[in-house]
């Protein structure tokens, strides 16, 4: 995934690690003081999505989602939690 970020077209590495972030399982990560810590693998895409360094390596400039979505080389995200809270809504509409 570090690798696709730093080399891949946007399209791609969209394509690729957005599924990325329905995946919860843990992972260790080692800080830059040499100390493990827990995080989640959909934590590790997010930081390779949106910031612009990530493990002290400069990133390269990433076109933002929207502009791929406004161009329809992309569709729009629907992220599962939406879904969960859509259902969760009608069934409070219900009762």
């Amino acid at each position: 995934a570090f690798y696709l970020r730093l080399r891949g077209r946007a399209l791609d590495i969209y394509q690729y690690l957005e599924p990325l972030l329905n995946d919860y399982r843990k992972i260790r990560e080692r800080g830059l003081d040499g100390k493990f810590r827990i995080t989640h693998v959909d934590e590790i895409v997010w930081d390779l999505l949106t910031k612009d360094t990530l493990c002290d390596v400069a990133l390269p400039h990433l076109v933002k989602r929207t502009t791929l979505e406004d161009q329809q080389m992309l569709q729009e995200r629907i992220s599962v939690l939406e879904d969960d809270l859509d259902e969760e809504l009608l069934s409070d509409t219900v009762e």
